[in-house]
């Protein structure tokens, strides 16, 4: 059917234009979530290395899962050869292989693009051997993924002089693993001795406390701070430096996806506080005439209705529809737990009951 292959080549180019996206803001993770997410529609030699070479750069991230990234890449490698020109698909093997610590392999592979003048040998040497000599002691002593990442946001954040000094004397390491050793316990902090607890609803919440506490100091001000900034499920910037502020949103980005949303989830999340803000009004200042209109023109009631239950069940039925468009979308560019977590920070700011919002959780997810 016409209508189905447009459907497919939609879902293909959107998955397509977030994975570059994401790969552009650095958020690697997503990239090859969006990639393999456009392969599963369409088969193609070129984003199939589009996939290897993601899974290579978060082979460098993630030290926990760096054997499996890697062969993962590799696999996604023999779907491209010789689809693509061998000489390119040859040097990423070679780099893998080397990464693996397979030399012969990696030595056989180069071989191969001897006979290729497109390449100089010696630039793929050297590319190889810093690439594989790139995993850092401090990346290893972090081992969490989530804290290399948060490490790699903030390692080039000066802590001022006399702070630095104060470190050093207490760890008794080079500046970088002092960094490194501060920021790991700060984070232990937050998320295994459940520090702050009732004032951080999320991991992006955590995330955003310990990146605050790392920049102005574990201490009772920034402590204080975090109490005065959390919205349970994010940590509002707008009252912070702008340095601090933008990095602080850099975290909701990666880790929740609080802005740079595609479209079309967007413009469901638009349309879900469009309601709200009608519903709000209602209940508030008992403003009907809008909300009636807006159900009614969207479908989710048949006539204006004559009591109050029936006006209730349109809401309710509009909120699920539109909240499980928003899952069904946000699935195609993220992966399931940040697509799960998105909703849930939605409905807990609805203006709902509490057990409302539980009974909608419960048939969504």
């Amino acid at each position: 059917m016409p209508a189905e292959v447009d459907i497919t080549m939609q879902s293909f180019e959107l998955s397509k234009a977030y994975a570059h996206y994401a790969e552009l803001n650095g958020e690697i993770e997503k990239a090859s979530i969006g990639y393999e997410k456009a392969l599963s529609f369409f088969s193609s030699p070129q984003l199939s290395l589009k996939v290897a070479i993601t899974y290579i750069k978060l082979a460098q991230l993630n030290v926990v899962r760096r054997h499996y990234y890697l062969r993962k890449a590799l696999d996604y490698l023999a779907k491209v050869s010789p689809a693509l020109e061998s000489s390119k698909v040859l040097y990423y093997k070679a780099l893998v292989y080397s990464l693996l610590g397979e030399y012969v392999e990696a030595e056989a592979a180069l071989e191969e693009i001897k006979e290729d003048t497109e390449l100089e040998l010696s630039k793929i040497e050297r590319a190889i051997t810093s690439l594989a000599q790139s995993q850092s002691y401090i990346y290893e002593y972090l081992f969490e993924p989530e804290l290399i990442r948060l490490y790699d946001l903030l390692k080039d954040y000066s802590l001022g002089s006399s702070r630095l000094e104060r470190l050093k004397a207490l760890y008794k390491e080079s500046e970088d693993m002092v960094k490194a050793m501060e920021l790991k316990r700060i984070y232990e902090k937050v998320f295994f001795k459940k520090f702050l607890e009732k004032y951080l609803f999320s991991d992006t919440a955590k995330l955003q406390a310990v990146a605050l506490l790392y920049i102005e100091g574990d201490n009772k001000s920034t402590i204080e701070k975090i109490k005065r900034l959390s919205k349970k499920y994010f940590l509002d910037t707008s009252r912070l430096k702008p340095l601090t502020s933008h990095i602080l949103e850099r975290i909701a980005n990666i880790y929740l996806g609080k802005t740079e949303i595609p479209y079309v989830v967007n413009e469901t999340i638009d349309e879900i506080k469009k309601l709200s803000s009608l519903y709000k009004a209602f209940i508030e200042k008992g403003q009907k005439e809008k909300l009636v209109s807006y159900l009614l023109k969207k479908g989710f009631l048949s006539k204006k209705p004559e009591f109050a239950e029936e006006l209730l069940y349109g809401v309710r039925k509009a909120f699920f529809a539109l909240l499980n468009a928003l899952y069904r979308k946000s699935d195609v560019f993220y992966d399931q737990e940040t697509a799960k977590e998105m909703v849930k920070a939605i409905v807990n700011g609805l203006p709902l009951p509490e057990e409302e919002k539980e009974k909608l959780l419960e048939q969504l997810l």
